[in-house]
């Protein structure tokens, strides 16, 4: 192990992490606490949305997946992204839609590609999990604001690895709160 430690490689990254926390300790930063984490903002920064694409690639795919479904997962969220853009561009964000619209947005592409998966009985099962599960949660949320993680996976049937980026990805808000993690349905106002 002392032989990893000493490589060029290992010493080079190790440098990388001294200065990073150095530049960061003598610059300062922002300590603000933030209440809760939104993804309906979040999915549009690159690292999020990667998080996304991945979480719900590798638990709705199972080994041997294919490029095409990861990009079919990237279209959809693109497809997210550009709607809340343009909702923002005729002014429809403020009237408390974003929750709807991804949800809306995403059952019509995954319909769209079923559809075209049609005589693919593999292919169609995967998407049409998805379809259900995003359909159990638009459900669910219908008559309830916020609800804790542990119950939306008794209360859905929905394993935790698959439904939080089906949460992040429909743009809901999370919110820790003692040891617990509550997922708010997104309206665009500050339901929190």
């Amino acid at each position: 192990m002392e032989k990893l430690y000493q490589s060029p490689q290992f010493q080079e990254i190790e440098n990388r992490i001294s200065n990073t926390v150095t530049q960061v300790s003598n610059r300062g930063f922002d300590e603000n606490e933030e209440l809760y984490d939104d993804y309906s903002e979040l999915i549009e920064k690159f690292e999020y949305k990667n998080a996304v694409i991945v979480g719900i690639y590798e638990s709705y795919f199972p080994p041997k997946r294919h490029e095409f479904e990861l990009q079919l997962i990237t279209d959809i969220i693109e497809a997210v992204i550009n709607s809340k853009l343009a909702m923002f561009t005729i002014g429809a964000a403020a009237s408390g839609l974003i929750g709807d619209t991804f949800t809306n947005v995403v059952k019509k592409l995954l319909r769209k590609i079923i559809e075209g998966f049609k005589g693919q009985p593999n292919e169609e099962k995967k998407f049409k999990t998805i379809l259900s599960d995003v359909e159990k949660i638009e459900k669910y949320f219908n008559d309830k604001e916020k609800e804790e993680i542990k119950v939306l996976v008794e209360k859905l049937g929905i394993e935790k690895e698959r439904l939080i980026p089906l949460l992040k990805l429909l743009g809901y808000k999370a919110k820790k709160k003692k040891d617990k993690r509550f997922w708010i349905k997104n309206t665009g106002h500050n339901n929190v």
